[in-house]
């Protein structure tokens, strides 16, 4: 199931969630975190974003997180 929803993302959508599954949701604009996850720009990041929340796959409480605690544990081991 989560390969199916994977294939249906954007390649910035998938860095995104892989962005958020290895920082916690945490400093994800800041400029290390950008380059080590290959963005030129925080606005492809915040893009993505919207997209993921208007999905549900991403919401923000404090720090954006992953809702399904499983897809991000797939996504981190995946990595």
């Amino acid at each position: 199931e989560y390969s199916h929803v994977w294939d249906s993302l954007s390649l910035n959508q998938k860095k995104t969630l892989k962005l958020i599954a290895m920082t916690g949701g945490k400093n994800i604009f800041s400029a290390d975190n950008l380059s080590r996850f290959d963005f030129r720009t925080a606005s492809q990041v915040s893009v993505a974003l919207d997209a993921l929340v208007k999905r549900e796959f991403v919401v923000k409480n404090g720090a954006y997180q992953i809702q399904d605690p499983l897809f991000k544990r797939w996504l981190v081991n995946m990595s």
